[in-house]
């Protein structure tokens, strides 16, 4: 068994028999349909579960495609679809979200676990390609507003909650709208219908929510109080000047900038040496 080669591996063995990809598949069992269910891995001879410590939807994203699926629509953990039994053949798996195979994902080692199968993996798949739109409402022009998202497999429109939401997130938000930037995030009031998305997590460069790391759609613990919303650079920046003033030299001052013919300041929050070394260049 894993646990087994494990063992003796830990006894003084070499790794060069083991080949980490070696045969891998999944399956889903457990749900009410077959796009769900407790995700099993087959490995070395054996069938076995996934623990779900650090297990997301870009995990489950590559479980779905393994399965033919195009993309996840949650991640389950603690059991959601069930107890497994045999070996728990993966833990602390962090997989980038492109990956081919499970197998190609970081995890802690095959049968390498501190889990039970009260903690088993589960994954909820799209049987039909997903997209999604975005809006913005109830601000004072169309670049501002609560976000509320739209997605291909629901005709609701819903929101988007706060927590961890940040600047990066909003840029992709804004890029999906057409706009040149990001000004800031804020509330612009409750929403309603579901929570779309929550604990988003973007890079940055993604052109769709849904390729940002999330909790599952639909899947939160907010409540429209914590619906988010941002503010877009409605043009773009075609000319960017800065000065220094108030200062008892030319070479020292408040940096004011220039962005299309508009002077304003730059505030402190996160402003360090590199920064200044920018605008002394």
């Amino acid at each position: 068994s894993i646990a087994q080669r494990y063992n003796t591996l830990t006894e003084g063995a070499t790794c060069d028999d083991i080949t980490p990809n070696a045969e891998v598949s999944v399956r889903l069992v457990g749900g009410s349909h077959t796009a769900e269910g407790r995700v099993e891995v087959f490995y070395e001879g054996e069938w076995g579960t996934i623990c779900d410590d650090d297990w997301g939807i870009g995990d489950a994203g590559v479980i779905c495609r393994m399965l033919g699926y195009p993309t996840a629509l949650s991640s389950k953990g603690n059991a959601a679809y069930g107890e497994g039994s045999g070996t728990i053949l993966l833990d602390d798996v962090q997989c980038n979200g492109d990956e081919a195979n499970i197998a190609d994902c970081s995890h802690s080692g095959w049968g390498v676990s501190n889990c039970d199968h009260g903690e088993d993996a589960g994954v909820e798949c799209s049987s039909t390609p997903l997209s999604a739109k975005v809006r913005l409402t109830s601000g004072d022009t169309a670049a501002e507003g609560r976000i509320e998202a739209l997605l291909s497999s629901n005709e609701t429109w819903g929101t988007i909650c706060d927590d961890n939401f940040d600047y990066v997130d909003a840029q992709v938000i804004c890029r999906m709208l057409g706009y040149a930037g990001t000004l800031r995030v804020q509330s612009f009031g409750a929403g309603s219908g579901t929570i779309w998305f929550d604990d988003v997590a973007c890079e940055g460069d993604e052109s769709s929510i849904l390729e940002c790391g999330h909790a599952g759609l639909g899947d939160s613990n907010c409540g429209h109080s914590e619906d988010i919303g941002v503010v877009c650079l409605g043009y773009a920046i075609t000319n960017v000047t800065v000065r220094l003033v108030g200062g008892s030299s030319s070479t020292e001052g408040r940096v004011e900038l220039s962005i299309n013919g508009e002077w304003g300041t730059i505030c402190n929050n996160g402003w360090d040496f590199a920064d200044a070394k920018v605008v002394c260049r």
